[in-house]
């Protein structure tokens, strides 16, 4: 039992097999004193080996499974966590080209419009309020996009690198 909970795994089976050889040994040293009849000595000696044995291997097992669960639930939570993170990004990438292009092509017109406009006249104030509503809106995106992603300078650096040399392209990068 002590060899199954205070071993490391891959030394307990070899430590409860010797520790029932010492067992065995150390029953067996006076052979003329086993009682052969039943329920003589033969049949403790035989019970004692087989719970040395059996306990060990019983709580090395409990102990297997006990660390196999600890694993599994850090495997989930790590799961989990790229879950969010999986889905933290597909909404940025959404976030961006649904809204962006909606606000690049709402900032694009009223720019266009502002220059059609008579100069100085109401109208042209009001459209380029709007142009002005409209980039300060795609700023907004854009800066919470970014923080979705969150990818520092060294990141985007080696991404750059990787894509740059997979397409054949040498690449000598001096920070």
């Amino acid at each position: 039992i002590v060899c199954a909970c205070s071993l490391p795994l891959r030394a307990t089976l070899p430590a409860i097999a010797a520790a029932t050889a010492v067992e065995l040994a150390v029953e067996f040293r006076n052979v003329p004193d086993l009682a052969l009849p039943p329920g003589g000595r033969l049949d403790e000696i035989a019970t004692g080996l087989s719970l040395t044995f059996f306990l060990g291997l019983g709580l090395w097992f409990y102990r297997r499974v006990m660390l196999l669960l600890i694993e599994l639930r850090e495997a989930r939570a790590e799961l989990a966590r790229l879950a969010v993170t999986e889905e933290r990004l597909r909404f940025a990438r959404d976030l961006h080209d649904l809204l962006g292009h909606s606000l690049t092509t709402i900032a694009l017109k009223s720019q266009l419009a502002r220059r059609l406009a008579t100069p100085e006249s109401p109208v042209a104030r009001e459209i380029g309020d709007i142009e002005s509503v409209a980039q300060q809106a795609l700023a907004e995106v854009r800066e919470a996009v970014t923080g979705y992603r969150g990818r520092s300078f060294a990141d985007e650096l080696d991404a750059a690198r990787s894509t740059l040399t997979a397409a054949g392209i040498e690449v000598s990068v001096r920070l």
